[in-house]
């Protein structure tokens, strides 16, 4: 597998006034890897960024002074309800708006947003029978339509995340949850259907964004996706939204309301959608059109060409997003009740552990990280890679063709007269590998069918 790290490009602007950005916007900073989808070329300018009147400057310090930033993302954001998510990309524009309880950093470091404190069984906010976790708010939060953020928002989260007529795509975060109460309107208890480990995976990052009831009470279960909510979102963070047209173009606009007085900095985000990898990359190294680009999957020797631009600087971030195969435990040649695949049916081959253990061992991940990904990918072992004191010390790489004919030999896998394995059942050995269409990961596809 292959461990992508989160990758953006900064210009000039955005590098300068970074330092200034609050940091209950993480997205601004830290944005994580997705999928890769086609989109229309960016040659178009973000949506405001030049056609607009500049205005009058702010107070050095005071709200707004770092004036716009400007930021491609060619896979632009579709929805803006963090809970109807259909990707990286959405849950990013959601966070401008919308905070959890917590955030993680990629060493596995909670920092409390909407929670005063991170709970502990010394503070009494972890029970010792692993069933409980009691969250104390911080005061005086507004929503930005000046309503009073309380634990009665997070109750109703939990009910419109759990209600399965909502689809919620944030739904598995939630499960593990028996109930959810407000004990007061700062402070809200969290009661596990078991003991568990994992207290902090409800109402925390991306997935845990908190949703104002008084605007979507309305709006749970089958009428979620007609909330007009999902289209202009607010929240408590620093951002609200101002002008969105899915897939197209985004403009943020500072909440009046925020808690820091003299944040964010920016007096507006203008998110524009649209083009590829490389050419987001031209647009901020190259060009100069643009503040900050996100997502670059893109070849280490096309990148560090557009680095030689001079516009703009690689930023690189831990990410969560690993490159590795989704194999078929189901047998897509035979047809079981007129369907292919059937979950009922096996897979010949690939569901024999051994088989799949020769396929690792043919994989050179080594040398995918360095040639196509440079300083952007590392080769690892690992499905979790991040929180990185969350990921395995106990697993290792390695590149073995010998011992994985080996494995084959032994398990019985014999080569037929065209060089192909055949099972002991008398299957050939053939698989189809369909990847996206991305010059990446195509060449990726070539060193791993080469093996």
């Amino acid at each position: 597998m292959l461990a992508r790290a989160a990758v953006g490009l900064t210009g000039g602007v955005f590098a300068s006034l970074l330092g200034a950005c609050s940091s209950a916007a993480p997205s601004i900073s830290a944005p994580t890897a997705g999928a890769p989808a086609p989109a229309a070329p960016t040659t178009a300018p973000a949506a405001g960024a030049t056609s607009k009147p500049a205005a009058a400057a702010a107070p050095a310090g005071a709200r707004g002074s770092g004036g716009a930033l400007r930021i491609l993302m060619w896979q632009g954001p579709t929805i803006l309800n963090p809970h109807l998510s259909q990707g990286t990309k959405d849950s990013i524009a959601g966070r401008f708006c919308c905070e959890p309880l917590m955030t993680v950093s990629g060493d596995g470091k909670f920092t409390p947003v909407l929670a005063a404190e991170v709970p502990s069984k010394d503070s009494g906010g972890l029970s010792a029978d692993g069933k409980t976790a009691t969250y104390k708010l911080k005061p005086g939060i507004k929503w930005a339509d000046g309503e009073p953020f309380t634990a009665d928002d997070v109750v109703f989260t939990h009910q419109y995340v759990t209600n399965t007529q909502t689809a919620a795509t944030s739904l598995g975060l939630y499960i593990d949850l028996d109930k959810v109460e407000a004990v007061d309107p700062t402070t809200v208890r969290l009661t596990f259907k078991q003991p568990t480990g994992g207290w902090y995976v409800p109402f925390v990052g991306a997935g845990g964004q908190i949703l104002p009831k008084h605007t979507l009470q309305q709006y749970v279960g089958t009428a979620s996706r007609e909330a007009p909510f999902n289209l202009k979102s607010f929240g408590t963070g620093p951002y609200m939204v101002q002008e969105f047209k899915p897939g197209d173009t985004l403009t943020l606009v500072p909440n009046p309301n925020y808690r820091e007085p003299n944040k964010p900095s920016f007096s507006e985000i203008n998110i524009k959608g649209g083009g590829d990898a490389v050419s987001a990359a031209r647009a901020v190294l190259q060009t100069g059109e643009y503040d900050y680009a996100w997502n670059l999957q893109v070849e280490a020797q096309v990148l560090n060409g557009l680095l030689q631009g001079g516009k703009g600087d690689l930023v690189i971030g831990a990410g969560g997003g690993v490159e590795q195969l989704h194999l078929n435990q189901a047998d897509p040649n035979t047809d079981l009740n007129g369907e292919r695949s059937s979950p009922a049916s096996k897979h010949p081959f690939l569901t024999d552990q051994r088989a799949r253990q020769a396929m690792a061992l043919a994989i050179d991940r080594e040398t995918m990280a360095k040639q196509l990904y440079g300083q952007s990918g590392n080769a690892s072992p690992n499905v979790l890679t991040t929180p990185t004191n969350l990921s395995s010390k106990n697993t290792t790489l390695e590149f073995n063709i010998d011992k994985a004919n080996q494995i084959l030999d032994q398990a019985g896998y014999k080569r037929g007269g065209d060089g192909v394995r055949m099972t002991p059942d008398g299957a050939r050995m053939h698989v189809v590998y369909q990847t996206t269409i991305n010059s990446l990961r195509q060449k990726e596809q070539d060193l791993v069918k080469s093996g």
